[in-house]
Order: C-alpha cells, then structure tokens, then sequence
C-alpha cells in the first residue's frame, strides 16, 4: 500500500460478507483492506481473492471489555474468533476468556514483548492460505454495476503491508490504560524484525478539546521508530461531532504529519478524506457504514440484530436510513444519484434498499468523493458550498441536519 498521489487520500474498505461479489466487482476502486482480527474466514477470502493490499487491525482492547460482551446472546458461548485470538495472543487470555476481563495489572505482569510477538504472528497469518480459484471477468463488473475501471490486479500479496502495534483503550484520561498502550508499542518495536510497525493511538473525543493534551499525545508517539501512526478517536462520528472536536482532530493529523510518516483513520468518512490536504493519508470504512465505533460497546446489542440498509446520499456524505433517504431525495431532486446502480431519477426505495445496489452505489460515489478531495481542498470547500446552497430552500428536519453537518465540515476545514 503505497500512498503515491500527494493529492488522493488512502481508501481502506472494511469487508463484510454480504459485499462479496462487490467487492470482487470494484476491486481496482479501493486502495487496500482494513481487516478486523474478528473476521471470519471466508470474509478473508475476499483479500485473498482479490490480491489486494491489506493490514489487520489486533484489537487487543477487547479482553478488557466485560466478559458477556464477548459470548454468543443464544448460547452463551465464546465467539469463535475471540477464542482463535486468545489461543494465539497467549494463556492469560485463554484462562480468562468469557469469564473475567483483563486489568491494569494483569496486562502489567505479563511479558509485553512476548504477547506482541504472538500478535505480530496473528497478523502475519490472519490472510494467509491457499487462494480460491477465480477468473475475473466484466460481467462480473456489469452485473454490480460498478462504474468503469474494475480490474483485479495480479500480484499476490498475503502479508499485511505494515503491522499494526498492539494498543488498548482507555474510559478516561490518565487511568493508566494510555501508558500501556504506548508500552506496547515500544514492545512491539523491539521485537518487530521484519516487520513494518504502526502505532495505534486511541483518544476520547473530549481530548480533542485540549490542544495541550493532543501536543503530548504527538509528543509521546512521535519519538517511537515507526513507521506510522493510526488513529482512533471512539464513538466519534464526524457527522455528530463539534466543530471544536472536527478542528482539533485536524490538528492532531497536521501535528502527526510533521513526523513525515502517514497518518490513517480508522473509522472516516468524506470529512478525512479532505484532511489528506492537512496531512491524512487516508482512512477506513465499510460500504455505507462502519464509519464510526465505540471501543466498549458490542456492535450487535441485542438478540438476533438484523441490520437496516443504509443509502449513501452522495451530495450530503453521509449514509442514512432508507425512510430518511427518501424524504431528503423528494424534498431536494437534486441530490439524487446518476451512477450506474441507481439509475438517476429512476431511483426508488425499493432500489435503494437491495444491498447489492446500495453497495455498488456506495463504491461508485466514494470514488467520486476521493476525485473531488484530489482535486484540491479549494474544490472540497466549493463542493460543500454548493450542496449547502442548494438545501437552503427546505424546512424539512432531515435536510437542514444535513445542511448543519457540510456547514460544520466547512467551518473546520477553513479555520
């Protein structure tokens, strides 16, 4: 994964395995994978199959959470993949599995170095394996009907392209899981051989509040031989966040950058795609979601979750609920989509709604939205100008949220 154009920010897709064959699809539309340690296998199969760029993300913050937040809500079972991740992070996280969560002190007394070892291995594996016969042909790309340009490179790359520094994940400021965090960065360091190492630095929104507080954040990482840094700010959602809290994560990035090494979000949106004009390489997401997370929170709260599809209203960057789609496209025409999937105004919710569209819809805009930030932040600002003028007119709740959210972005974007 190679960041070549000074202009075009890094897209990183998080797969699922209801994107599979849009993924295969547009798969010269992303730049590389963000893979969770959670994902199943045959979800990894997609970046075998694909030959893409990937890296792995450890999350090693999940034996501290609460032991429930880890089992099956039918069985009470151990998820699968946790179980594979604590046979392999090492025996304290086996014996403790699913029935009590690490602490400060457990984490204290185990032999750092060792446990990074065992993590970098993780990594090292997580995508390795024989790769699935597959013959990419354009019918493929017709019938995901991706905008032009889908063709699967050759090259075979099961290694990540850089390593991901074990990190966990504090509840507040200075309760001494930060200083673990950066201790497990130096060990990774030390025992890193081969291997390229990322240091992950976790914040809490209020601490983008504190300039001081974010100066000692860069100064501690900014000292470490890494390659470069990754970040998580929890529970932030670009679209919710404050102006103060969007300027202050500008300047945690223009802060990091002068360290001369990328810098990646996490979890991002259009928002980090324009900040590659103050330093960010790129940033993570699904399709249409997965922009956003809370480290201590499950993901599927309650018993047999069914997720509602999300449309990506292109002009607003953002993904909303179907209903609210519909309401925000019939109050303002204009904003509806003409790439392949939706058909312009033919678009109707029926459409929108059938994952395969909503997916192949979401990769046709993204990549528009990474043409508009490549063409310079001058051209960001005016883009969200002239979507801001142009929902003016409406009264409707829902247009005038969207409206708040650009007019934020702006705001950030210029102080």
């Amino acid at each position: 994964m190679v960041d070549k154009d000074k202009q075009k920010p890094l897209w990183l897709v998080r797969p699922e395995g209801t994107d599979k064959r849009v993924l295969l699809a547009a798969a010269n539309r992303y730049d590389a994978f963000l893979v969770d340690a959670t994902l199943p296998d045959f979800v990894c199969n997609i970046v075998r199959n694909t030959r893409k760029p990937f890296i792995v993300n450890p999350m090693l913050h999940v034996f501290s959470r609460q032991p429930e937040m880890l089992l099956k809500p039918e069985t009470g079972e151990v998820k699968i993949y946790y179980q594979i991740m604590a046979r392999e992070y090492g025996k304290v996280f086996q014996e403790k599995l699913g029935k009590e969560s690490l602490t400060i002190l457990d984490y204290r007394s185990m032999d750092m170095e060792k446990v990074s070892e065992n993590i970098l291995h993780f990594q090292d594996q997580k995508c390795s394996g024989q790769l699935d016969i597959f013959d990419m042909d354009q019918a493929l790309v017709d019938k995901y009907q991706i905008d032009s340009g889908a063709i699967l490179s050759k090259k075979s790359n099961l290694e990540p392209s850089f390593y991901l520094a074990p990190y966990l994940c504090h509840q507040e400021e200075d309760d001494g899981w930060y200083d673990l965090s950066l201790k497990f960065a130096q060990s990774a360091i030390k025992v890193a051989k081969k291997h390229k190492i990322y240091a992950v630095i976790f914040l809490l929104p209020k601490e983008l509040d504190d300039n001081l507080k974010i100066d000692k954040i860069v100064n501690d990482y900014a000292g470490l031989d890494v390659g470069g840094y990754i970040l998580w700010v929890n529970d932030l959602s670009q679209t919710r966040a404050s102006v103060n809290q969007l300027i202050g994560f500008k300047y945690l990035v223009t802060c990091l950058r002068q360290t001369k090494k990328p810098v990646i979000n996490l979890y991002g949106g259009y928002f980090s795609g324009a900040l590659k004009h103050f330093g960010l390489t790129g940033f993570a997401s699904g399709l249409a979601r997965s922009e956003v997370k809370h480290a201590f929170k499950p993901f599927f709260p309650v018993k047999k979750f069914i997720r509602q599809p999300n449309y990506y209203i292109y002009k607003a960057h953002r993904p909303v609920n179907i209903p609210t789609a519909e309401k925000i496209l019939t109050e303002c025409p204009s904003m509806r989509c003409s790439c392949a999937a939706c058909d312009g105004p033919k678009s109707n919710s029926n459409k929108m709604a059938e994952p395969n569209n909503a997916s192949s819809h979401f990769v046709n805009v993204r990549c528009k939205e990474v043409a508009t930030v490549s063409a310079g932040l001058n051209t960001v600002v005016k883009d969200l100008n002239d979507t801001i003028g142009e929902l003016n007119h409406s009264k409707l709740p829902e247009v005038k949220d969207s409206k708040s959210i650009l007019t934020k972005w702006k705001q950030a974007l210029e102080e």
